[in-house]
């Protein structure tokens, strides 16, 4: 069964299928961007896009709660919508040991929301 993780509380979304899952994403910009990318890399490394297929979602927190019920995450990675699953998780419950930024998120704003947990971060 494949089940995505929500950030805006919605019950379904549609999955980007690659011919790597490792590039497999919700926003249809990521992939194209891989596709295109690829056709400079090597035959048998180049991606596609295989298939887009609508799946269940679930509330960041509910994950965490259900996964991680002692409150310790030791990662929190997120392909190009960390800003958006930040935002959505209760902190006050589940702090990460490390957040990998994502390049296109600027230092100001991951310290947007991070900042008023006064805590110490290393972007």
């Amino acid at each position: 069964m494949q089940l995505g993780v929500s950030h805006a509380g919605k019950p379904k979304a549609s999955l980007v299928l690659m011919s790597s899952p490792a590039f497999n994403a919700f926003c249809l910009a990521c992939p194209q961007k891989v596709v295109e990318q690829s056709k400079s890399w090597s035959d048998h490394q180049r991606e596609w896009i295989i298939d887009r297929v609508k799946v269940s979602l679930i509330a960041m927190n509910e994950t965490l709660e259900a996964h991680f019920f002692s409150g310790a995450i030791h990662s929190l990675a997120v392909e190009g919508m960390l800003l958006q699953c930040l935002a959505s998780v209760d902190f006050g419950k589940y702090l990460p040991w490390a957040s990998c930024a994502d390049a296109a998120v600027s230092r100001e704003q991951s310290f947007q929301i991070l900042d008023p947990m006064d805590t110490p971060w290393l972007l």
